[in-house]
């Protein structure tokens, strides 16, 4: 054997040996958002969305240490609230008023963002947790490397433009999802937010299709359909034109499921092809669905630089 032909040879078997020792992972981030919502929906995935970031005795509702503790279990949609001080500072907090939540009394209307910093946050039993309300320029920094995206349900005086500005800042515009009502709501953030994922009502498909006709995004569009009845025709119809679902299992679905015991109310809904379930248990949740532990193998989510 030559030595040209030689050297060919052990120039092909040292390339055998490397590909064959590389370690391939199991995902790679995806390039935005939709990606990873399309591969939880190809690989019958399911997600856990907790409503105001899951609350429970000791952590109070959207508080950064709520946050914290519901990642803890891996992979979750942190659904918060938005609002506007009366400088301009936004922040997370559900409610008009103070009271039941915080230390503070009254509306939160007029109040400045550093008289709004100061109250502390109550528990769902009404007990200090030491937590204050957090401003959402923090949460969305924290968020950059946890295992969440935020979905962001604006309220009072804050506006999509507002939030879209800070996202972009933040440059968290594929972690985060804008909470919309309506077809009006949907068409508004589209425009003050292009490539960021929307959650849109949708009961039937001329909903859906209405929404294309008007010029959004399929590729934003994730569609909440309720809390009502489960609808396994509209998901199927939907997932077939490659857009994912969530169902509001807040409520009676989360009732009936705590009384029964089992996991059998998610694992059906799940089965009836939802791919997000948003709830007030999501410990609960999460512990009852093998989907959630694919979707957290399976598909990555966007890294964000720091």
């Amino acid at each position: 054997m030559g030595n040209t032909m030689r050297f060919i040879l052990l120039g092909f078997c040292f390339f055998i040996f490397v590909s064959c020792s590389q370690v391939i992972p199991q995902s790679d981030p995806s390039q935005d958002l939709a990606s990873f919502f399309d591969c939880v929906r190809e690989n019958n995935g399911a997600l856990v969305s907790a409503h105001r970031g899951g609350p429970r005795p000791g952590y109070a509702e959207n508080s950064l240490p709520t946050f914290q503790h519901t990642a803890k279990g891996g992979l979750v949609l942190l659904e918060v609230d938005v609002r506007k001080s009366a400088d301009g500072v936004l922040f997370l907090l559900h409610d008009d008023t103070l009271d039941r939540t915080s230390t503070g009394r009254g509306p939160v209307k007029g109040l400045s963002w550093s008289a709004l910093e100061r109250f502390e946050l109550l528990d769902e039993n009404g007990k200090k947790t030491g937590a204050h309300i957090p401003d959402l320029a923090s949460v969305l920094r924290w968020a950059k490397s946890a295992p969440v995206v935020l979905q962001l349900d604006i309220k009072g005086r804050a506006r999509f433009f507002d939030i879209a500005k800070a996202v972009r800042k933040a440059s968290m515009s594929q972690r985060v999802m804008l909470i919309t009502y309506n077809e009006k709501q949907a068409y508004m953030a589209s425009k003050h937010a292009p490539g960021v994922a929307l959650s849109v009502s949708i009961d039937s498909l001329d909903d859906y299709d209405r929404l294309i006709a008007n010029g959004i995004d399929a590729r934003q569009i994730i569609a909440w359909t309720g809390t009502g009845a489960i609808k396994p025709l509209l998901y199927k119809a939907l997932s077939d034109r490659g857009v994912e679902n969530i169902y509001g299992a807040l409520g009676r679905t989360d009732r009936r499921a705590a009384r029964t015991g089992g996991p059998g109310v998610y694992r059906n809904i799940i089965g009836d092809g939802v791919h997000i379930i948003a709830t007030d248990r999501a410990a609960a949740v999460r512990r009852a669905l093998k989907a959630d532990d694919r979707a957290e193998r399976l598909c990555a989510l966007p890294e964000i630089k720091a």
